[in-house]
């Protein structure tokens, strides 16, 4: 498996040397509103990542899935009859060095 891009995963990704640009498009559901700096929802904005992530990954044939980190989401469970709750759990294989951990690449 080869690295994945953040292109193959958000398509009209762009990142320079003061930031990184994710259109709205790439992610299915997030508003401008959701995202607003000052008054959005950080936690919808990272729900909705961590679901593109998902469904993204999910879709890849097998043998083209990362080998060193891995994402799951678990199945929506019932908290009142108008409330659930989804979780996702994303880990990834570092390589230790000597002041910091960095991720594994890909062979």
């Amino acid at each position: 498996m080869a690295a994945i891009q953040p292109t193959d995963i958000f398509s009209g990704y762009t990142a320079d040397g003061n930031g990184l640009t994710i259109p709205f498009s790439s992610i299915p559901g997030l508003t401008a509103a959701e995202a607003h700096a000052a008054t959005g929802d950080a936690r919808e904005v990272l729900r909705l990542i961590l679901e593109k992530y998902f469904v993204a990954i999910e879709a890849m044939p097998a043998n083209e899935k990362p080998a060193f980190m891995s994402i799951s989401r678990g199945s929506l469970v019932g908290l009142t009859s108008s409330t659930v709750r989804r979780s996702y759990s994303i880990s990834f294989d570092e390589s230790v060095g000597a002041v910091a951990t960095s991720i594994r690449p890909e062979p």
